[in-house]
Parts: structure tokens; sequence; C-alpha cells
């Protein structure tokens, strides 16, 4: 696993490693610079994620989310918006446990987690929930509210088994029963549907 947003992020054998821009802590390594010009392990610096796996990865603009294998997850960086998902927008320079008990993604396996400009998305189970900034309905509410916890994409979706994600810039997409679902911002056509509006 891979993603890159003012950072990137790379997974291991089960470890973090990050670098690039860290002004706001999210290389998570419980501190905040100019940046990492190679890549330092969140794993070590940080301590929180020590002695833990790591099998999935979703790196924004100034934040990161990963997934645990027990399974949680873990965010770092920048929270104005609600990219942690955890209903608070403290940010965090070190990894910050989510999916505490009542959380909606609290106990569920994360089979892939993705980042956008502001948003996260995770799939679990055939359903995708989604948080963060929502102004140009990247997260697929059906409404332009940002949401501090994740919420699950109904409308189209609803009844279907997604199989995979992707988020870019303030746009997500879904594969599920085979089709394509794009949904977010489509100034430049991310939605591929031969508009751009």
């Amino acid at each position: 696993e891979i993603s890159g947003g003012t950072e990137y992020c790379v997974v291991a054998n089960g470890s973090v490693y990050c670098w690039g821009e860290n002004l706001v802590g999210q290389l998570g390594v419980n501190a905040t610079s100019d940046g990492y010009s190679k890549p330092v392990s969140v794993m070590n610096e940080a301590g929180v994620l020590a002695g833990k796996t790591v099998p999935k990865l979703g790196a924004g603009n100034n934040f990161v989310c990963a997934a645990t294998s027990e399974p949680n997850i873990y965010c770092w960086g920048y929270n104005f918006d609600g990219e942690f998902g955890n209903g608070s927008r403290t940010s965090s320079a070190k990894p910050v446990l989510v999916t505490t008990s009542g959380h909606p993604l609290y106990g569920k396996t994360i089979s892939k987690l993705v980042a956008g400009s502001a948003h996260a998305c995770a799939l679990t189970g055939g359903e995708v929930y989604c948080w963060g900034y929502n102004a140009l309905g990247q997260l697929g509410t059906g409404n332009n509210l940002n949401q501090l916890y994740p919420a699950k994409v109904q409308g189209v979706l609803a009844g279907k088994t997604v199989t995979d994600i992707s988020a870019n810039g303030p746009s997500t997409c879904a594969v599920a029963n085979a089709r394509v679902y794009c949904w977010g911002s489509n100034d430049f056509g991310q939605i591929g549907d031969g508009t751009s509006q």
C-alpha cells in the first residue's frame, strides 16, 4: 500500500513509513517540522502503533488514516474538517485511535481505506463509509454537510456489494456489481459521465 497527499506514506511488512511535508504533523512522528526528505517510521517515532500490523492506509492533504489488523483505524495530522472521523476537530501529530466503542466502524474489518483532499472512505463488508469535508458532495451522503463520524454511502449503492473504492481531491468512486459509480467534484469531468459541472 502506498498513498500520497502533501505527504507520502507506504506500508512495508505491516509497518508505516512516511515522508514529505510535516507542518501540521501529517507524518505522525509526534512533531511538526518543514518535513522529511526520506521515510521515517510512524510505528517507532510515535509509539502508538508499535507492535501493530497495518495492512491498509490512505493519505490525504495534511492527514493520514491507517487500518490495523486488530481491526482499528488510527489517523493523524490535520483534523479541522473531521478528517479523522472520530467526532472531533482536534488535530494530532501522532496517531489517534478512531474506532472506539460505539463508533460506526468499531470492530469492522477494513478491506480498503482511501483519502481525498480532506475526506476519507473505508470499505467494509461490501459497504462504503465516508467522513470529513463534504462541500462538493464527495462523501456521497446526499447532502453537503461535513461528517465528523463515518456515514454509510447510500443512494445508488444501496443493496449493492462494493468491491473497490478510490478517492482523489474532492471526488470519490466505487466499483459495485461490475459497474463504476462516482460522486463529488466534477469540474474537470471526474465523474466520468460525459459532463463537467
